[in-house]
């Protein structure tokens, strides 16, 4: 069973995303305590998923009042609750909403599906929440990201590390995809009138090549893992919602030389087959991927291609300040796409709405204290000055004159509150419901919908295509499995740069028929097992099954490559972030905190697990880590010596 829940401040309903388990739930709770449903309201889903929202607030408000009194009142907010029957809860809060995910999985996997869910919600909403309760497209794209991550989370290895993968390539291979990519990239600047280009191709989940226009936005670790879930969304849904072909169908067709997970390895993570279903807030929204689902949407359809589907999206600058782009994501073949990501005109104007409703949302949450709010409004009213100069300029007077009028009376009620010290004098909403207004008219596709896709239509060539022949996948290598034979006794290994956010590891096939066979479970329980005694604060760990010995490292490098050691971190570790970076950086907290008063960029932070047999000994094992991460450490990014891992 599983649900998610998004609330606003008044306790309404602005998000739903469950399982028909949760819906008999639920069903069953409202029968026990007599609610009564709503003759009035629309319910969710359709046939045996409909459920009435006027049963959910009935249910929810008073946890969800409790929650709010908790952290308005006394500053400790709950964040987890455990029932008797086994159903966990979760909570966090996000510009003012309060998300909130129902399972009977472990709270460590709840929090970070919830986390998961507001990083999707900012990519597709930024600061407005509430846009997922107005807009269907916006909200039912966040419905099919969420189903496609579970399934990645449990059988791709990139999405389970949270760090990118890059395909190794025949160099003149990669030259001549480089070379195709920055042409239509100019071309494309040429044609939008657009000086920020991002030009991507993917082959499954892996990254194969990437070129970027200069002064383009800087693309983060996490907007790639995003764009590699929008390729993966539309290999198992058309762009109109309808179920065309399951993930696995189309790795199965796409597979070649570059191995990956199977369906026969399954793992049980609390996203199982029979609970992938997702209802969403408006009852016209699809069903997808669910057990009820008919014969028809089960149906495999083959892509074709050269079809492509755009997003709206926003991504954070290196100022954390929110960046609208346009996405077009066209099938190259199967399992190969091309991602190009385009900078909108309307830009400027957006950025600034945005980070103006951002900005609102937060100083109305806040803890009114004169001295820190003074500097606050004071970048506010900056910022205000500069959306109505960018107002003005684009003649959208009306939206100018509201902004104008309701920026004057919360400068008037701000300026009474220095004196008087009387907070009811500062009322915030007016302006977070106005900069929302702004922010959602120029949020909006306008004539730029079709417009890349028609460009990249326009400027693709037969040369590029051919490229990608069948002869294509003998020259994608990832050759990673010689360090298995360099090193024996050693079955498997994951490496990863956490600045850049990287890993390195061998494909691993599944299905092959070993004496001693290694299992995706193994090697996903490994990484629970390490990440969760690294929360504790252990940062070199060894273990063994009955099979298998296991290793985890965490260690820190200066710029020349020499291993340092950070401050002992106090526990717990308060307001951390999951390990990963989808929801949010937990090793850039980590390198902050052991190192204060250190620029982090001047300090390498590195992530090696490593399975063995088990007859291999510890020594041994740390031996074979030492080696590995120094080869790996030469190969991927320059000269490295042994890293002191212990």
């Amino acid at each position: 069973m599983r649900g998610t829940l998004v609330f606003d401040h008044l306790n309404d309903i602005v998000y739903l995303n469950c399982c028909s388990k949760f819906v008999q739930h639920v069903g069953k709770l409202a029968a026990a305590q007599g609610l009564v449903a709503s003759e009035h309201s629309t319910p969710h889903g359709r046939g045996n998923k409909q459920i009435d929202p006027n049963i959910l607030v009935q249910l929810f408000s008073p946890l969800v009042t409790s929650q709010r009194f908790m952290r308005e009142q006394f500053g400790n907010p709950y964040n987890s609750v455990q029932c008797e029957d086994g159903t966990n809860i979760v909570f966090q809060e996000f510009m003012g909403f309060l998300f909130m995910r129902i399972g009977n999985e472990e709270i460590a996997y709840l929090r970070r599906a919830l986390g998961i869910t507001i990083t999707f919600v900012s990519f597709l909403c930024g600061p407005d929440v509430a846009l997922l309760k107005s807009s269907p497209e916006q909200a039912e794209l966040v419905d099919n990201l969420l189903t496609t991550w579970g399934k990645l989370y449990t059988s791709d290895q990139s999405f389970m590390i949270e760090a990118v993968e890059q395909l190794n390539v025949n160099p003149q291979i990669n030259a001549t995809l480089i070379k195709s990519l920055r042409d239509f990239s100019t071309k494309m600047q040429n044609q939008l009138g657009s000086n920020s280009v991002h030009a991507l191709i993917f082959m499954e989940t892996k990254l194969l090549s990437w070129y970027s226009t200069r002064g383009a936005i800087q693309l983060s670790s996490v907007d790639i893992l995003f764009l590699t879930l929008l390729c993966q969304k539309i290999c198992s849904t058309s762009s109109s919602g309808t179920t065309h072909a399951s993930q696995e169908s189309c790795r199965r067709r796409t597979r070649g030389n570059v191995s990956g997970s199977t369906a026969s390895d399954s793992l049980d993570l609390g996203t199982s087959s029979s609970e992938t279903g997702s209802i969403g807030f408006h009852s016209s929204r699809e069903n997808l991927f669910d057990e009820a689902s008919s014969a028809d949407d089960e149906q495999e359809e083959e892509l074709i291609p050269g079809e492509g589907s755009s997003f709206l999206i926003l991504l954070k600058s290196e100022q954390s300040v929110y960046v609208p782009q346009i996405v077009h994501v066209s099938v190259i073949q199967h399992g190969i796409y091309a991602v190009f990501v385009c900078e909108p005109n309307s830009s400027p104007t957006t950025t600034a709405l945005c980070t103006a409703l951002q900005m609102a949302v937060e100083f109305h949450g806040k803890y009114r204290e004169p001295l820190t709010d003074k500097p606050i409004f004071d970048q506010m009213e900056n910022l205000n000055k500069k959306i109505l100069d960018l107002l003005k300029k684009q003649k959208n007077l009306h939206i100018r004159s509201e902004v104008s009028l309701r920026w004057d009376r919360f400068r008037s009620g701000f300026q009474q509150y220095l004196k008087t010290k009387d907070q009811l004098t500062v009322q915030t909403t007016p302006m977070v419901d106005v900069y929302r207004e702004a922010f959602r008219n120029y949020f909006s596709w306008g004539n730029d919908k079709n417009k890349l896709g028609q460009c990249w239509d326009s400027i693709k060539s037969n040369d590029f295509w051919s490229l990608f022949s069948t002869s294509f996948n003998l020259d994608v290598r990832n050759n990673l499995s010689k360090y298995l034979e360099d090193f024996p006794g050693l079955v498997h290994f994951v490496y990863v740069d956490r600045n850049r956010h990287m890993v390195t590891t061998p494909s691993f096939d599944y299905r092959r028929d070993d004496s001693v066979k290694l299992t995706k479970t193994k090697i996903w329980g490994m990484v629970k097992f390490a990440r969760e005694h690294m929360q504790q604060g252990h940062f070199s760990l060894m273990w063994k099954d009955t099979a298998f010995n296991y290793a985890y490292f965490l260690w820190f490098e200066d710029m020349t490559a020499t291993p340092i050691r950070g401050k002992q971190l106090a526990m717990p570790w308060e307001g951390y972030p999951m390990p990963g970076i989808l929801c949010g950086d937990f090793y850039k907290r980590v390198v902050l905190d052991c190192f204060p008063g250190t620029p982090a960029s001047k300090i390498r932070c590195l992530e090696l697990f490593c399975i063995h047999l088990g007859l291999v000994t510890s020594s041994c094992v740390l031996e074979h880590s030492k080696r590995l991460a120094t080869n790996i450490s030469d190969e991927v990014a320059g000269n490295n010596p042994a890293a002191d891992l212990l």
